[in-house]
């Protein structure tokens, strides 16, 4: 009976051929409305099921029928499609996200090379909005980021610096150089 339901889940689908698998070690009184484990018998199988037990020629002749060609990806795909679709969609829902994923988003959106200043800007307001929220590993993740994005945003680091002596206690000494190299980079400025 194993091998019946191995030689049937060579002919069905992936989904067709896991139930087959899963299924093949009940016992036929677990079988509901007293279906077998016969393979064409099983409520996934197809058409294709009955073509492909009559030999493998039958098989191959609708593997080569069932062939699809996929287009490759144009070269400035990411650049002209996929990054203004994610720029739109954070735009769009950057309001729900906690500090931890926002220090994710400004860190993965602050090594792009061309960044849309509208989302830099929404991000540094949706970061003051949720300033309540940050821990001190949130701010040492986002405060460099930020400082690549928005340097010129004096608000957003006055509260950085308000929030920081707030969580004064949570800070390593390591932390503290972190957030000293970001400081000295704005008293130049």
């Amino acid at each position: 009976m194993l091998s019946a339901v191995s030689t049937a889940s060579r002919a069905l689908g992936p989904r067709s051929r896991r139930f087959a698998q899963c299924t093949s070690s009940l016992s036929q009184k677990a079988w509901p409305l007293g279906l077998r484990q016969e393979p064409h018998h099983l409520p996934h199988a197809s058409s294709r099921s009955a073509s492909s037990e009559a030999g493998p020629d039958a098989a191959e002749a609708d593997a080569q029928k069932s062939v699809v060609l996929s287009k490759r990806l144009p070269q400035d795909f990411v650049q002209n499609t996929l990054m203004p679709h994610l720029e739109s969609q954070l735009l769009d829902s950057i309001h729900v996200y906690t500090p931890a994923e926002l220090a994710q988003i400004a860190r993965t959106y602050s090594k792009q090379e061309n960044r849309q200043r509208a989302l830099c800007v929404k991000l540094a307001d949706t970061v003051k909005f949720r300033m309540p929220a940050f821990e001190a590993v949130d701010i040492i993740d986002i405060l460099g980021p930020l400082w690549i994005m928005v340097p010129d945003d004096d608000e957003l680091f006055e509260m950085f610096e308000a929030k920081i002596l707030e969580k004064l206690d949570d800070f390593t000494a390591l932390n503290f150089m972190g957030v000293i190299r970001v400081y000295n980079k704005r008293a130049e400025k």
